[in-house]
């Protein structure tokens, strides 16, 4: 079995002679063939190429001419039809089986067209492989191995140390390593190799829900130190099957945002509270907290007004997703509601009050009796004791950006800007923690001191 040389890969070295590839359209209607012997290889940037030769028959005379000639009546900006994509299965020289697929010839080189055959070359997003179970299943029932570019930014507590295999002498100790327990039944090591790749290696016991619990792990994990994980390898073992994925090089991991765990080391147990507490509470496939948390970081990449401009709205639009957060009958009451529709009543009577302000004055009634965003994270606050001026900072983003586009002069000075952006992801961070009812010390963008985490610690009921 060919076996998977992490450094390799992650210097763009990676290449597999195979046998046998095969590209199959994606249809089950006459799906055109293009098959032959070749090589897949990564190319500089680390996106990994196909290539082989088709030899024509004389029985079947498909040539990429005709899919080119079909992908021509696509109009740009619909949807792009499964028919217009290929599969890709491969056989190496040891007999094992490779697998990609959502392969398609736009945007690649146009094949080189000869009298036998044509030469094909292609990019594939990745390419994976099912490898074997392990016979003792008692040992770990998940398994499931990361390989990351580049270093995470997170509390490692533990040192390795690298030894002179003939003398025994210490080479090199350094903090590189992390362990962390899960719940009850995951275990987690994360460790940094160089500057060239982090490894994580999760290990989880009898959970049926495995494959959500990955994802969660990995959403907190890149909440935690403000970088999209893209994995560039993947390694799965379970009870009934196991699966080696390699993906192509994807630029979201090379978006930095801010982390929010601390990086000294005592503070790993707080990386431990926060992945287990945030798995607890986000059990689905999707959360609008990530989701939200994902459009700030991709925002990163632009300019600042768009980057305030996408903080202060994907705030507004996380609001909306945590009235259930708010005490309704604490928040309104019932002496308060009966106060406000007694006093509808009797605007709509009195006949002193002029046409044009009655709407004005009930639409305000309306406005203190609804759950508007401002609303809802301002009652968030309140009831855990946190500065409200961050409301006030975040409206003052989102209607500038919004409405005005702000432009930075002598009234408007980049810090002062960018201080009102530093409330907006505490406010951001703070309703996150609050929501999965974390007990630890986290980031507080506001303070000159990076280690003097914001601490919030609740009481068990």
């Amino acid at each position: 079995m060919i076996s998977i040389d992490n450094t390799q890969i992650i210097n763009n070295k990676f290449h597999l002679n195979c046998a046998r590839i095969e590209l199959t359209q994606n249809t089950q209607v006459n799906p055109l063939l293009y098959n032959g012997s070749g090589i897949i290889y990564q190319n500089q940037l680390g996106e990994f190429i196909v290539e082989f030769i088709h030899i024509y028959k004389e029985s079947s005379y498909n040539t990429i001419d005709d899919y080119n000639a079909h992908y021509n009546l696509s109009q740009p900006g619909k949807e792009i039809k499964q028919e217009f994509f290929f599969n890709m299965t491969a056989i190496d020289l040891q007999g094992q089986k490779w697998n990609s697929e959502k392969i398609t010839f736009h945007n690649n080189p146009i094949p080189t067209d000869y009298s036998l055959g044509k030469a094909i070359k292609v990019r594939v997003p990745y390419i994976s492989r099912n490898g074997f179970v392990a016979e003792d299943k008692n040992i770990c029932k998940n398994y499931s191995t990361f390989i990351i570019r580049g270093q995470l930014k997170l509390p490692y507590n533990i040192y390795h140390t690298i030894k002179d295999d003939s003398s025994n002498m210490i080479i090199n100790s350094s903090l590189s390593k992390c362990n962390l327990t899960v719940g009850e039944r995951t275990n987690i090591t994360i460790q940094k190799f160089d500057e060239l790749y982090t490894q994580i290696e999760i290990i989880n016991n009898d959970d049926e829900k495995f494959s959500i619990t990955i994802q969660k792990i990995i959403e907190a994990l890149s909440i935690a130190s403000g970088q999209i994980i893209s994995p560039v390898i993947i390694n799965t073992i379970t009870p009934t099957k196991s699966l080696i994925k390699i993906n192509s090089f994807n630029k979201l991991s090379e978006i930095i945002f801010f982390s929010i765990i601390n990086w000294i080391p005592n503070h790993a147990r707080y990386l431990e509270d926060f992945i287990t507490n945030y798995i607890k509470t986000f059990d689905n496939a999707l959360n609008e907290f990530y989701t939200c948390w994902y459009k700030m970081a991709l925002s990163r990449t632009s300019s600042l007004d768009i980057i305030w401009l996408t903080t202060s709205v994907a705030l507004e639009g996380l609001a909306n997703h945590c009235k259930n957060m708010v005490d309704l009958q604490k928040y309104s009451g019932n002496d308060f509601q009966y106060l406000c529709d007694r006093t509808k009543e009797i605007i709509n009577k009195s006949t002193e009050i002029s046409k044009e302000i009655k709407p004005r004055l009930l639409d305000s009634i309306a406005h203190y009796t609804k759950l508007t965003p401002k609303n809802i994270l301002k009652h968030i606050l309140k009831e855990y004791n946190f500065d409200e001026t961050w409301i006030i900072d975040w409206q003052w983003i989102r209607n500038k950006s919004a409405h005005d586009n702000i432009q930075l002069n002598q009234n408007i000075v980049f810090d002062d800007v960018q201080d009102r952006y530093y409330s907006c992801l505490n406010l951001f961070f703070t309703i996150l923690m609050i929501r999965i009812q974390f007990s630890g010390v986290f980031r507080d963008f506001k303070s000159k001191d990076y280690n003097q985490g914001r601490q919030l610690t609740f009481l068990l009921k």
